[in-house]
């Protein structure tokens, strides 16, 4: 309707050999695909609280990234970086939304500025839907070419992507980088052409949200495979089972460019199927049915790409005990560039640092979200903070072992080659001396020395996660009620460090899936822009009667760039 409204054209794989494998097709098909634009609807909705004294800013807020908030505010303000302190607290949920620096983060410091005191802004709901960044929002079209033997030789997907009256942030590079490279997933498809169109729309600008680009992506290829299995007669998990990724063929050059490590796809897909009892579906539909219920059921796998920001910084020290305590009432003390939004990093890092250190958690204190007490960070994003902020973390802490490890030979008068450590202290290997942690930390403060260390670490690219999602509902014809009967997700992370938040990180996921596919749509109205989801009361998300309890298997299979084996 609007010829002119187009922002890019991007386009991306081998269209020669996509338009051949096409023309050469024992079976072609196609599927039209209307993404639905969601929304973050953070537990908290924005909020920043902004003060000015002797030259210096102090700026609170929500953010996943205090770093990048510094930088961006800095530059706006035209001041320095050093003129900026900006604090996040606590925050209820990020999901990527809270990833933009709002126009309030500006505005609000500049009042302060020119009032002359603190000033704070805090959105109410109606406010939070009208202005937050919404997400997903596609029209596409998309074509598979399979072969006799129904192995899939091309596909071709274009994106109409509509992000509202302008962009934010990185927003292109956002489908560039996430989306394109997955369009293959984790199948053996030799030949792929993606293309994708900016479309300017009178609504709010779209941005990062939870799985972004990959899930489009996703739900794209496996809504395919499950057409060309109806299409061509064929058993779906045979398909799937046909075309998928096997584990002696990893390391993977996808032709998109992505290089997949070690992933056991097939081995998530086994392990989901048992788990649901797959075969056990004729007897649960019979029991359905009797009760005038339809059930339905599906099975997807997926591989995503995580990382975003390559380089994470931690900054690790060693606190003897204070006077008024015991020689072991010290404490280790992690400040991490990485940001917690409420996903339990301080549980992890500790974890993590009482494993090496051999020191009790409770001896253990994380901080994050602090640019004056943590000099630099990339914020968490992209599935990034155990692989990347962890590996910091875990060398840091190794790092700071060796630290120590001249300061317990003095004081055992041993030489440091023959000092060893476990179990949180050091040791003269042979014999039963040894010194603790905390008493070297003792020592190196009374040499005027604390024992700390700063961690950078980076990792070379993307890695690859993956598993495999199954369901099953029922349906009342009379009233098109669907429940969610069973729901089984098996997943490949890399290590697994908490199995608890891990799996909790799994459950929030599908929680925002069943909200995307069945219950949440941004609706504007046609003409004049008006939005008419702009509450509650018109926007549903998922409640806790809507949600099954969702049966979650871990298969990991190390990632290969970084100590933990985490991949995401």
């Amino acid at each position: 309707d609007a010829p002119d409204n187009r922002s890019v054209v991007w386009a991306a794989g081998d269209k020669a050999a996509t338009e051949a494998a096409f023309a050469a097709a024992h079976r072609v098909v196609g599927q039209d695909i209307v993404f639905t634009r969601s929304t973050a609807a953070f537990m908290e909705p924005r909020g920043v609280l902004a003060a000015y004294a002797a030259g210096r800013f102090t700026l609170h807020a929500g953010s996943q990234s205090g770093h990048v908030l510094r930088a961006i505010v800095a530059d706006c303000l035209g001041v320095g970086r050093d003129d900026l302190r900006v604090i996040v607290p606590d925050t209820g949920g990020g999901f990527g939304a809270r990833n933009l620096v709002y126009p309030e983060f500006v505005a609000v410091p500049f009042a302060a500025r020119a009032l002359g005191r603190p000033v704070r802004w805090i959105a109410s709901r109606s406010e939070a839907f009208l202005t937050d960044t919404q997400s997903r929002s596609q029209n596409l079209h998309a074509r598979m070419a399979l072969d006799a033997e129904g192995r899939i030789t091309a596909v071709d997907v274009r994106a109409d992507w509509w992000h509202g009256a302008y962009w934010v942030n990185r927003a292109p590079h956002v489908i560039v980088t996430w989306m394109s490279p997955m369009i293959c997933g984790p199948y053996r498809i030799p030949a792929y052409r993606f293309e994708f169109t900016g479309v300017f729309t009178n609504t709010a600008p779209i941005a990062a949200y939870r799985g972004i680009a990959r899930a489009e992506a996703t739900l794209v290829l496996e809504r395919l495979i499950d057409r060309a299995a109806r299409e061509t007669g064929s058993d779906r998990v045979e398909l799937r089972r046909r075309n998928l990724i096997p584990l002696a063929a990893i390391p993977w050059q996808a032709p998109t460019g992505a290089r997949y490590q070690r992933n056991d796809f097939l081995g998530s897909l086994d392990a989901g199927l048992a788990r649901i009892d797959w075969d056990g579906f004729a007897e649960r539909r019979a029991a359905s049915a009797a009760r005038g219920l339809r059930r339905g059921r599906s099975v997807t796998t997926y591989i995503e790409n995580a990382g975003g920001a390559l380089a994470e910084f931690a900054d690790l020290r060693v606190e003897a005990a204070k006077p008024e305590g015991g020689p072991e009432d010290g404490r280790v003390r992690a400040l991490v560039g990485s940001q917690d939004c409420g996903m339990g990093h301080a549980t992890v890092f500790g974890q993590i640092l009482a494993g090496l250190l051999g020191v009790a958690p409770d001896r253990i204190v994380v901080e994050d979200g602090d640019t004056d007490r943590i000099p630099q960070g990339g914020g968490s994003h992209g599935s990034r903070t155990m692989r990347i902020g962890g590996g910091a973390v875990h060398n840091g802490a190794l790092s700071l072992i060796e630290a120590g490890r001249p300061l317990a030979a003095d004081l055992m008068e041993a030489a440091a080659a023959d000092i060893g450590f476990a179990g949180g202290a050091y040791r003269v290997r042979g014999t039963d001396r040894a010194v603790s942690l905390f008493a070297v930390a003792a020592e190196a403060e009374r040499r005027g020395a604390p024992l700390q260390i700063e961690e950078r670490f980076e990792v070379p690219g993307m890695s690859y996660p993956s598993g495999c999602h199954l369901c099953e509902v029922e349906v009342d014809p009379e009233t098109g009620a669907v429940r969610i009967d069973r729901y089984v997700v098996v997943s490949d992370p890399g290590t697994v460090i908490n199995p608890l938040l891990a799996a909790g990180q799994l459950h929030g996921g599908i929680a925002m899936g069943v909200g995307q596919a069945m219950m949440e749509n941004t609706v504007y109205e046609s003409g004049t822009g008006q939005l008419l989801s702009g509450s509650f009361m018109d926007f549903c998300l998922p409640r806790a009667d809507d949600m099954p309890p969702v049966d979650t298997v871990f298969n990991p299979v190390a990632g290969d760039d970084n100590p933990l084996g985490v991949k995401g």
